[in-house]
């Protein structure tokens, strides 16, 4: 509950109380009906009231001359003994005396007395079991006017749901908990709520953002291309895409989330194409057709793969440059350079013209004839092998073609 609430008053304590002399329908009273059906309510146990037990505690032993027993004791000072012993001998007297209660309540002027000092007292040993710490240490704010007036501020009334195993229970346990909030006028909350609230409106938040996302590609389309038939045909696919998509959902059991559905990426793959079948210059539809698939249709699928392209040439790249680094304490500089006309096609390798530059002369060398050293291997990158192989292929078409003649 929240701050404000007044809870000296009787006829205020008879809207949340839950004992006798309370309302029928008071939120303590609503919500333990509720969990009388908890396969509809999903309410376990009824609400863990500080009130009532507050009550109990400032009557202990009140008046039966039992004094040291009692759980709301003072000494001869008339400060309170926040003692967890059982008996205290130093005991002068009980908080409270048989004529400052009325129905079993404290007087209005006396609710918020000793509030405080019941949130803070223990059980002592195996008596006082009403003590407040240890259940509601936390559940009470005491806040004070300017006055020196102490009140009560934000409060709280734990009640527990019934085990919930799926999504569905989840939400059907919140909703009843809105609603029953709904009736008394308090707010309900659980650490779960915030997680499945938005499946409360998600149907209706679901069409809202498809018809704002649909009629904003319409409108973007239709400005950027002014043709009006262009953008029909972009809207009608991206529906039908969107209808697919959740028809598939349904077939493979996935229930509709918080994930936005395909609308921005079907604008991707149907305008680029639509666009380059209305710019087209060919003079029937079937040929418009072809050539907008020809010269747009690969690309706009490859765009969803190209930083997967862009991040295997930076590995090439970075690769290649780790061969041309120089060794550690030289400063020469080698780099390699394809030779077509000396290729090996039964190995798939080729021979290569290693250049190195030691910063005072250039000089160059057939492979594994570099400072005079024994025949090396000359690592090659798949790029530049299947380029070397193509080489090869094409030069002996070349000479094919010229023996010819």
């Amino acid at each position: 509950m929240t701050e404000g609430y007044n809870f000296s008053d009787f006829d205020e304590q008879n809207l949340v109380c839950q004992v006798s002399g309370c309302k029928d329908d008071s939120m303590l009273q609503q919500i333990f009906i509720s969990s009388l059906k908890p396969e509809r309510s999903y309410i376990a146990s009824g609400a863990s009231s500080w009130l009532s037990p507050y009550f109990t505690w400032l009557k202990d032993n009140v008046g039966s001359g039992f004094t040291i027993g009692a759980c709301c004791r003072l000494d001869s000072d008339g400060n309170f003994i926040n003692s967890s012993a059982s008996y205290d001998m130093d005991t002068a007297t009980t908080c409270m005396q048989p004529g400052d209660f009325e129905d079993g309540r404290p007087h209005p002027n006396l609710f918020m007395k000793h509030l405080e000092d019941y949130l803070s007292d223990n059980p002592h040993d195996t008596m006082c079991p009403s003590a407040g710490h240890p259940a509601y240490g936390d559940a009470v704010r005491v806040l004070e006017r300017p006055s020196g007036e102490t009140y009560v501020g934000a409060n709280y009334f734990m009640a527990y749901h019934s085990i919930l195993k799926t999504s569905e229970d989840f939400i059907n346990a919140m909703d009843f908990a809105y609603q029953l909030s709904a009736s008394i006028t308090d707010y309900l909350q659980n650490i779960f709520y915030v997680y499945y609230e938005q499946y409360l409106t998600m149907w209706a938040d679901t069409g809202v953002s498809l018809g704002v996302s649909v009629a904003s590609v319409f409108g973007v389309l239709l400005l950027l291309t002014f043709d009006l038939a262009s953008s029909i045909i972009v809207l009608v696919t991206i529906a039908m895409i969107v209808v697919d998509m959740m028809g598939m959902m349904f077939w493979w059991n996935i229930s509709l989330n918080a994930v936005s559905l395909a609308v921005g990426i079907s604008v991707e793959f149907c305008s680029h194409v639509t666009h380059a079948f209305a710019t087209s210059v060919q003079p029937t539809r079937l040929l418009r057709a072809q050539e907008a698939l020809s010269t747009m249709g690969s690309s706009v699928p490859d765009s969803t793969a190209c930083w997967r392209t862009r991040r295997r040439r930076e590995r090439i790249k970075e690769k290649k440059k780790n061969m041309e680094k120089p060794t550690s304490g030289s400063s020469l500089i080698c780099t390699y350079n394809i030779s077509r006309q000396q290729s090996f096609p039964a190995t798939n390798q080729s021979a290569g013209i290693k250049t190195c530059n030691n910063g005072a002369s250039n000089h160059s060398a057939e492979r594994g004839f570099i400072n005079n050293s024994p025949p090396l291997p000359l690592p090659l990158l798949p790029g530049q092998q299947r380029a070397a192989v193509n080489n090869y292929k094409r030069s002996e078409r070349q000479t094919d073609h010229i023996g010819r003649y």
